[in-house]
């Protein structure tokens, strides 16, 4: 069996709703972390992976962004995937190819997107832009004047601009000013410093219920009510465990039951999540993210047969905290009543919970090198992390 790592990393519009997503893979043989492998073999589990979980299943229906060697072009890497959904990345070395010039040529024809990748000053591109449609601008590495000389080489090109590498609000706000409408990077992960003082108060009452559900001495009782008395937090509950198959629906049909029949931590931990996605706030792929990375801890903690994968899950979903409430997660931390394994995983990363969290943030974003330095097993990571995707997907669909 291959190894293989794939994941993904979201595009966003301007309102920060998802583009779509570029995908990462590497296989035994990869030499750059960053190029959807060429060799046949590895194009044949690529092909597993799609043909399993299905594109549309992994990019959630918006747009597969591909970055491609010379080399996996010509191979037939992306031959049955659909043209409408998948963008190729392309670069100055496609330029003196005049085989793989002919190849793009006709995969435009075709209907196939493309999408110029790292315009810079030096850049060879006035073959390529003609059959790109966006072209991307690592933003972090230029300073504000290269930046709008940039843009204006490309105006005759009628291209969108995608933004690379944006790291914070600031450099949003920046970009989006000098007419970039695509933004791909990790600001959405950083508390955003200008706040809404509308939702302050809707943050503070998260904090306390979250205080509140995770209270380790909270009694069966105490718990029916702390939901029960909230009608959308009872109600998206009682939803999504009907819709999960989760439970019978003769059983369902209080939270009180529920409890009783699926456990305390269980509940709390749904309670948590339907509490986060009320945060309407922020983009949905920021909630989205939690629930990926709480799943993917839990499945992991399950593979390392872990006495306590709630543990695990709950370090996942509260990793993004911080953005969620625009607050520094030390002061989050110092005021709710998590154990020591979880604090410390949150906190420094610390602990057995610590490395599987710091494990998949490093998946995320493709940084191959460090997560096959964790020992964890290739084959069991990238699944867990495709089923996390899933299982995120369906909680959203349930209770929408």
């Amino acid at each position: 069996m291959y190894k293989i790592y794939i994941a993904r990393q979201a595009i966003y519009k301007k309102n920060l709703d998802i583009f779509g997503y570029e995908l990462l893979a590497r296989s035994d043989d990869s030499s750059n972390i960053n190029t959807l492998p060429s060799d046949l073999a590895t194009a044949r589990v690529l092909s597993e992976v799609f043909n399993q979980f299905g594109l549309d299943n992994i990019v959630e229906g918006h747009a597969a962004i591909l970055k491609l060697s010379k080399r996996s072009l010509l191979e037939g890497v992306i031959d049955g995937l659909p043209r409408t959904k998948v963008m190729l990345e392309l670069d100055d070395s496609f330029v003196d190819d005049d085989v793989i010039m002919e190849e793009i040529r006709q995969l435009k024809s075709e209907g196939s997107y493309f999408i110029y990748n790292n315009y810079t000053l030096s850049s060879n591109a006035e073959k390529l832009l003609p059959y790109c449609s966006v072209v991307k601008i690592d933003v972090k590495s230029a300073d504000e004047f290269i930046l709008q000389h940039l843009i204006e080489q490309l105006q005759p090109f009628k291209v969108k601009l995608l933004a690379d590498k944006v790291e914070d609000y600031e450099s949003l706000e920046m970009c989006k000013r000098l007419g970039f409408v695509l933004f791909q990077g990790y600001f959405l992960y950083e508390p955003q410093t200008l706040k809404s003082h509308g939702m302050e108060t809707t943050k503070t009452n998260l904090i306390q219920l979250l205080k509140e559900l995770n209270d380790p001495n909270i009694t069966v009782e105490e718990l029916d009510e702390l939901i029960s008395r909230d009608v959308t937090l009872s109600y998206k509950l009682l939803r999504y465990l009907e819709s999960a198959s989760v439970m019978v629906k003769s059983r369902v049909s209080t939270i009180r039951n529920a409890i009783v029949y699926l456990g305390m931590d269980v509940i709390r931990n749904w309670a948590n999540i339907i509490a986060l996605s009320s945060m309407t706030d922020k983009p949905a792929d920021l909630i989205n993210t939690s629930l990926v990375r709480a799943k993917m801890c839990q499945l992991l903690a399950q593979k390392v047969d872990s006495e306590d994968p709630n543990s695990y899950f709950l370090a996942g979903l509260f990793s993004t905290l911080d953005a969620i409430l625009d607050m520094n997660m030390d002061d989050i931390i110092k005021s709710m009543p998590l154990s020591d394994n979880v604090r410390a995983a949150l906190l420094n990363k610390d602990g057995e919970i610590g490395e599987i969290l710091q494990m998949i943030l490093h998946y995320e974003r493709g940084d191959w090198d460090f997560v096959e330095d964790s020992e964890t097993d290739a084959a069991e990571t990238s699944q867990a992390y495709l089923q996390s995707i899933q299982w995120a997907e369906h909680f959203h669909s349930s209770v929408a």
